[in-house]
């Protein structure tokens, strides 16, 4: 079980998108927070599916320590 602080971010836009929660989020991650992010899907057709990036109802990933 982990000790590290839990922090949950809700928020419209992130990874890939480029928005400011993306940098904000990994530094929380480097500072050894454990942060999980809720977002919805992109706002564009994605043809090429990016690594650890899967579109789908409930989808549970890991990107950069986040």
């Amino acid at each position: 079980m982990s000790n590290a602080m839990k922090i949950l971010v809700i928020c419209q836009y992130y990874y890939p998108e480029q928005f400011q929660i993306n940098d904000i989020c990994e530094e929380f991650a480097k500072l050894g927070r454990e942060v999980t992010v809720l977002t919805g899907l992109p706002n564009y057709l994605i043809v090429v599916f990016l690594e650890n990036i899967r579109i789908g109802r409930k989808e549970k990933n890991s990107i950069i320590g986040v």
